[in-house]
């Protein structure tokens, strides 16, 4: 999508009253933003809403203007991912009232990386901030996990600073307008994250953080995870809105046992005893869903030597010999190996997940124990 037509898609986001869903039943009828724009005395048409309904959002539309909020786009210099783009993020795509677009600061996720999100009570424990800060600094070591969470108070903000202390990567989905940083005492963690993650939004510019933005936020945060680990809440709050919107999306359940003296363990104790959740003391019980965790820390100690193990075909045996031979970056390794760009991809992320190589900063690949 271009950036004319983004602009317009940005200005219709704007609306007062026109949310998402709604936007995306406007591209639909329209099949593109700025004649949905332009053509706003047809709105009636496209929406299921009242007449009076769009005459609000009409009046609404007379106050903005395109080019203004292209302008402020590029001073504050925010991206856009829209769901024709094909790197918007694949778990969003069907997610419960699916954004037609994103506001983002960093890297979007990586989709061939395992992703967790993790989820918990702002007002936390001493235990619920260590053990969360224990569990993703191993996701991440152990096996370089994406971690996911709402950059808010607590178990969320315990999560990113542990993620990003061990030179991981995580992101942020936040539930207000991403130029909106909230809560404010979190200026410096919002700042590490758009430089060394991300930071995500899909409510509009200048959106305020209102209690009914977070369950609806929630849902992307689940989206964007294989899984969600549940540290420390109690049953009715924000994190257990994420643990049924993973439950709907068929995502995996992980919570932290607790103290039965604390009031944070009745979340994690209730979705364990219901079997909604599996018991999750260490990152082993997460990571043994998604990877050979034994082998990985065979490799991490050195008992295996020759990462040959890990090649299931002649192709992936090819490029192991040829990472043996040095460093090589994915397109020399596309070349060593008969393999497809997608199977390679898929491949590299498995070896990078099992501890057997890891990715430099300028985008090649080392074989470890080698």
């Amino acid at each position: 999508m271009d950036e004319r037509e983004v602009s317009y898609l940005v200005a219709l986001g704007q609306v007062s009253g026109l949310r998402q869903n709604l936007l995306t039943l406007l591209m639909d009828y329209f099949g593109d933003a700025e004649k949905a724009w332009r053509e706003y005395r047809r709105w009636h048409k496209a929406l299921p809403l009242t007449a009076e309904k769009c005459d609000d959002m009409v009046s609404s539309r007379r106050g903005l203007e395109p080019e203004t909020f292209a302008r402020y786009r590029e001073k504050i210099g925010v991206k856009v991912v829209t769901v024709k783009d094909a790197y918007f993020p694949a778990g969003l795509r069907t997610v419960e009232d699916a954004p037609y677009y994103l506001f983002y600061y960093g890297t979007l996720p990586d989709p061939d990386r395992l992703a967790i999100a993790v989820v918990g009570s702002r007002k936390c424990s001493d235990y619920g901030k260590a053990a969360t800060q224990k569990v993703v600094t191993d996701l991440v070591q152990k096996a370089g996990v994406a971690i996911i969470s709402g950059m808010a108070e607590g178990i969320d903000a315990a999560a990113h600073g542990a993620a990003l202390q061990a030179n991981g990567y995580t992101a942020a989905v936040l539930g207000n307008g991403i130029d909106v940083i909230y809560p404010p005492f979190h200026g410096k963690l919002y700042r590490a994250l758009k430089e060394k993650g991300a930071v995500i939004s899909e409510f509009p510019l200048g959106y305020g953080s209102f209690p009914q933005n977070f369950p609806q936020r929630n849902r992307l945060i689940s989206g964007l995870s294989s899984g969600v680990f549940v540290t420390e809440a109690r049953i009715k709050s924000g994190a257990y809105h994420t643990v049924k919107h993973g439950l709907e999306q068929g995502k995996e359940i992980y919570a932290l046992p607790h103290s039965i003296f604390s009031g944070g363990s009745y979340l994690p104790h209730y979705l364990i005893e219901t079997g909604q959740a599996k018991f999750a003391a260490c990152a082993e019980d997460i990571l043994e869903d998604f990877i050979d965790v034994g082998l990985v820390e065979r490799m991490q100690r050195g008992e295996i030597q020759d990462s040959s193990c890990l090649a299931a075909s002649p192709g992936e045996r090819e490029v192991i010999a040829a990472l043996k031979k040095g460093e090589r970056c994915f397109d020399e390794l596309l070349q060593a190996a008969p393999l497809t760009a997608a199977e390679l991809s898929s491949f590299l992320t498995r070896l990078e997940l099992e501890g057997a190589i890891y990715e430099t900063p300028e985008k090649t690949y080392i074989l470890k124990n080698n």
